[in-house]
């Protein structure tokens, strides 16, 4: 369940800080808030608001604790066992790979694949994916783009 935004506002009065005392039998004193009327009624600080603000931490602790960390070397899709000539299909090594949160690197080439789901999401949210790589930096030092922009 998406956690719901809640808009809180602050409770408004026409004399805030505006006080009437009252002595009592014992010497004391009491303040009496004389706040006129009341502008703005505010947002009620309540069990059940701030409970609404704990279950959306501890969802979004849950959400964060089931990520799959992203490793940041990139595998080389050669290496694992990918054909980068179109002939063979790739999708089992790619989605084993992606499931373990690798980042890979695809050397210049045609790759066969039919689907590939990223790690963590539900079944319904397949992503159908077609590899044609046409050029990419062979070396280490020149940065890999960022397919994801």
């Amino acid at each position: 369940m998406a956690y719901k935004k809640t808009l809180w506002k602050d409770r408004v009065v026409e004399k805030p800080n505006t006080y009437r005392s009252v002595e009592n039998p014992d010497g004391t004193i009491t303040l009496y808030p004389i706040t006129g009327q009341v502008i703005e009624k505010g947002t009620p600080v309540s069990a059940a608001n701030l409970n609404k603000i704990e279950n959306g931490i501890v969802e979004l602790n849950e959400q964060l604790d089931n990520i799959t960390p992203y490793k940041t070397e990139f595998i080389n899709v050669i290496l694992i066992g990918c054909d980068n000539t179109g002939v063979n299909d790739c999708t089992s090594i790619l989605q084993e790979y992606i499931d373990n949160g690798y980042s890979l690197f695809f050397p210049e080439g045609k790759y066969k694949c039919n689907l590939i789901m990223k790690p963590q999401i539900a079944a319904s949210t397949i992503i159908p994916v077609a590899i044609i790589v046409t050029s990419f930096p062979s070396d280490k030092t020149t940065p890999f783009p960022n397919l994801n922009s």
